[in-house]
């Protein structure tokens, strides 16, 4: 019994060392923005049509680009809220 204790102990102060050893690592680092975790993948049918002119705006590309920019948004809008502390009501 004392061994397992012995090994466990062992593994929990590895594993505290590494997550210190990690965080230490990423002090400096930015944050990706959510645009990078929410739909901010390339649209592949962009790549395969002919470059457009100003005269030729593929209007249903702009509305599906629009519409991602808001739902990044509006993401960003409730992450930010969801950060900040919500103090209870009192009665």
């Amino acid at each position: 019994m004392n061994s397992l204790l012995f090994w466990v102990g062992i593994g929990a102060i590895i594993l505290i060392f590494a997550v210190g050893i990690e965080a230490y690592l990423r002090r400096n680092r930015p944050k990706r923005n959510l645009s990078e975790y929410f739909g901010a993948t390339e649209n592949e049918a962009t790549e395969t049509k002919p470059e457009l002119g100003t005269e030729e705006i593929d209007m249903d590309q702009f509305r599906a680009d629009m519409q991602m920019n808001r739902t990044i948004e509006d993401r960003n809008r409730y992450a930010q809220k969801g950060a900040a502390k919500i103090k209870p009501q009192s009665k």
